[in-house]
């Protein structure tokens, strides 16, 4: 646990280090209007652009709980106005926006989806302004076992490899465990412990 801690002090450190480089050029908050929801993580603004919720990973079409997500996320903020409120990295590889939600009655709409087991916490380094609320509410799911916890949390290997340096939960098999030097590595005897601690799956390996 205390190399755990250590970890997440390195990353917040960079993670601070990166705003103050970047902070002056993008705007902290704005408001903005839901004309659509996609899906349970990446909305439609009415002026056109595409926002996906920072921090999460909800499920993709035919995934388990995904029509749900969606309603639930529907049901929150769609042909509603919503507080947008950014981190260090505005856009992501695909062009759409990221940003934490906000309902105007102050619902924190990225940890009421992990919260009610609609998502999970899928964090990056430089996504670290709420990272201990998500981290919690998804505490709270697993504890309540709800959702896409009652599938997720069941075992595919024996044991699972992070890094220090890293996010990522891996198979033993997993070429990405490969890389991680030894110095740097945790090993999580369940994905219980895993996802308790911040870490998200490979997305390579699939554990």
């Amino acid at each position: 646990m205390h190399t755990i801690k250590k970890r997440f002090a390195f990353l917040f450190l960079l993670s601070f280090i990166l705003l103050l480089k970047f902070a002056s050029s993008t705007n902290n908050q704005e408001f903005a209007y839901v004309s659509k929801v996609i899906d349970g993580d990446t909305i439609k603004l009415k002026n056109g652009e595409t926002i996906r919720y920072i921090g999460i990973n909800a499920p993709e079409r035919d995934e388990y709980l995904y029509e749900e997500a969606k309603l639930f996320n529907k049901k929150l903020v769609e042909h509603k106005e919503v507080l947008l409120k950014f981190d260090i990295q505005l856009y992501d590889d695909y062009g759409r926006k990221l940003a934490y939600v906000f309902t105007k009655d102050n619902k924190f709409v990225n940890a009421e989806l992990i919260r009610n087991g609609f998502a999970y916490l899928y964090p990056h380094p430089f996504e670290t302004s709420f990272f201990n609320e998500l981290l919690k509410a998804q505490r709270t799911a697993i504890t309540n076992n709800a959702g896409i916890f009652k599938n997720i949390l069941k075992e595919t290997a024996p044991y699972y490899l992070g890094s220090k340096k890293g996010l990522r939960f891996h198979r033993p098999s997993c070429k990405h465990a490969s890389q991680i030097y030894k110095k740097n590595r945790i090993l999580f005897k369940s994905k219980k412990e895993a996802f308790w601690n911040g870490y998200a799956p490979c997305k390579t390996c699939n554990p």
